[in-house]
């Protein structure tokens, strides 16, 4: 990350290149309908790698997309890496360039993996010696063998890219894969630069009974001093077993842990080729995790609907399917999880109970409860555990006064509440041991015509709360605040404690939207594009991660930039050579730039525009 000249503004992060478009048959009967986008205009450059120096690509696919371009175009880069798009219709695009054996790479990126720059076209504009590198994928290999030592043939083994977000977690993105060969061998290759964990892909972990090496040893003796008695067998003894314990099979990763905490990473550079990255594939001891659910006078609760979370985010190598951690309590209020790996978890369990209502003929009313669950292979029984009634969130949407556009249909709505921890927000669950459908967590509350709604049974968690329906989608209305004492809710996460309702909640629809836009020069006047953008708030408490009010963009290749929505406010600015996704939410990362930084005030529904040269003090 560099720091340019103190002045520049602005903000968000102009994602990578879009997917090349694959059509869908609706799409194609779309795409017949409506006639290709064309134009006089034409794109033209070359392909090459990383090395320096550089030399062409050949066959390396390129491909523009864009808003208004139909459909995208593509273009195969001949023995000298060159290619042209013609025909090109006026507007702003993206450019791509893939092949095997490299990174697939935007225009104007400065690494790899990392955000490129739009190109604005003029009608019949003809833009010559665009120049796209591709940056050549690193290798891991090594090879998997079972607890033996024997190799494991036909096993897959994934490269997932970690970013350690807090000493105890880890988030991922997208992976590669190998399936092992006849000697355990595995070869990923096409890896971006980065910091990977490598670990085997489970696709259907089973359980088996299994005795350990001493078992199997005192068993042994046991038959041996059986067969030196003399007169007769005990009838005990013709029943002697061994003591088993359940094992299963887990993600494994390298250097040979169930713990993705406890593995190793691996960083790479471009074109690294890292071998002997050998690792055994073992199984693990689970467990079996029983419980009772009752209601808070102690009679049974049939039919609750209970899972068991991790409870610190654990990484999972893409593709896994781990067995179901999700059962229904029985006719006693009792239930049965299976096959638990170790690891730190959050048992919730969810139910209905007689409203303690005096009313007559009161309904039922949903309850909760959670407790932590630590399994390191030992089953675990957790006796009986009591619910209590859901917590509530309850408001009502109102519209701006100063709107200009017709109002949304209000009942087309929903409030939606995201828990933090638990990332159960809207999920299905899956029938257990009761055999009827189970309850959804976290229902969404629907707004009535008057506005009002009412999201209820919440457990205590930190939540995120949005609105959502198809009134919002395509239209001018969006989601400005949601005001409660003073505090607006969209820009920290809302904590519920044990207990606590809240109430009186003011959510603000708005069609007065507004933009951030300018364009970036040199002090010789001309567009300048190499540069990343950041906008952040001036009030330091606004800045939580992740915060709907940081944003860092790239400008397109004249120099514009565009920035959307922003909540109104005072702002930072700051202009980087370089940044990573993401990046802004390290602690501290911010406040080192504030000194560097233009403040930048943005009000309600303004269209602001701000030019920006470089090379000023």
């Amino acid at each position: 990350m560099s720091l340019l000249p103190l002045w520049l503004l602005l903000l968000g992060m102009l994602a990578a290149s879009p997917p090349a478009h694959v059509a869908t048959d609706a799409s194609q009967a779309r795409d017949t309908a409506k006639p290709p986008a064309t134009g006089t205009a034409s794109i033209s450059g070359v392909v090459v790698d990383d090395q320096e120096p550089a030399r062409p690509v050949r066959r390396a696919v390129v491909t523009l997309t864009g808003t208004g371009l139909h459909p995208s175009r593509g273009a195969i880069t001949d023995d000298e890496g060159r290619f042209a798009l013609r025909d090109l219709p006026a507007g702003r695009f993206m450019l791509k360039a893939e092949r095997g054996g490299f990174i697939t790479s935007v225009y104007g990126a400065r690494r790899p993996g990392r955000a490129g720059t739009g190109i604005a076209i003029a009608a019949g504009q003809r833009i010559a010696d665009l120049r796209l590198r591709l940056w050549r994928g690193a290798v891991l290999a090594g090879v998997a063998r079972d607890e033996s030592g024997e190799p494991l043939a036909n096993v897959l083994v994934a490269a997932v890219p970690v970013r350690q977000v807090t000493p105890a977690a880890l988030s991922l993105s997208n992976s590669g894969q190998a399936i092992t060969n006849d000697v355990g061998e595995y070869r990923i290759f096409g890896v971006e630069p980065g910091t990977y964990l490598v670990g085997t892909v489970v696709g259907f972990p089973f359980v088996q009974i299994a005795a350990t090496e001493a078992e199997i040893d005192a068993t042994f003796a046991a038959l041996a001093a059986r067969g030196r008695q003399a007169g007769p067998v005990p009838a005990q003894a013709d029943r002697l077993q061994p003591p088993a314990t359940s094992v299963g099979t887990v993600p494994i990763y390298f250097p040979g842990t169930p713990v993705a905490a406890n593995a190793t990473p691996i960083a790479i550079r471009a074109g690294e080729e890292r071998t002997g990255l050998d690792f055994a594939v073992h199984r693990i001891p689970v467990a079996t995790v029983r419980g009772r659910i009752v209601a808070p006078d102690g009679t049974p609760v049939a039919g609750a609907f209970v899972q068991l979370a991790a409870e610190s985010g654990p990484v999972q190598i893409p593709g896994t399917a781990p067995a179901p951690l999700v059962a229904s309590s029985g006719a006693d209020g009792t239930f049965t999880l299976s096959s638990v790996s170790p690891g730190t978890y959050r048992l919730l369990a969810r139910g209905n109970i007689a409203s303690s209502s005096a009313r007559a003929g009161a309904a039922a009313i949903a309850a909760w409860v959670v407790t932590p669950v630590t399994i390191s292979g030992a089953d675990a029984d957790l006796a009986t555990l009591a619910l209590q009634p859901g917590l509530t969130f309850s408001g009502r949407v109102v519209l701006d006064d100063k709107a200009t556009t017709p109002p949304p249909d209000l009942t087309g709505l929903r409030v939606e509440m995201h828990a933090e921890s638990l990332a159960l927000a809207l999920a299905q669950g899956r029938g257990g041991r009761g055999g009827g459908p189970s309850p959804r967590f976290l229902q969404p509350g629907p707004v009535r015509a008057d506005g009002t709604f009412d999201v209820t049974d919440l457990v205590p968690d930190s939540y995120r709360m949005t609105v959502a329906g198809g009134a919002l989608d395509n239209s001018p209305w969006w989601l400005r605040s949601a005001m409660r004492n003073g505090r607006d809710l969209l820009d920290a996460p809302l904590r519920l404690a044990p207990g606590e309702h809240i109430r009186g909640v003011s959510i603000v629809l708005s069609d007065r939207r507004t933009e951030l836009s300018g364009t970036i020069t040199t002090a010789a006047g001309a567009p300048f594009s190499d540069l990343f953008v950041l906008a952040f708030p001036a009030d330091a408490a606004l800045r939580l991660p992740p915060s709907r009010r940081v944003r860092a963009v790239r400008p397109d290749s004249s120099g514009r930039f565009v920035l959307a929505n922003l909540p109104p406010g005072q702002y930072l600015l700051c202009a980087l050579t370089d940044i990573e996704d993401g990046e802004w939410n390290e602690p501290g990362f911010l406040d080192r730039l504030v000194a560097a930084s233009v403040k930048v005030t943005l009000a309600e529904g303004e269209n602001k525009v701000q030019d920006l040269r470089l090379g000023g003090g």
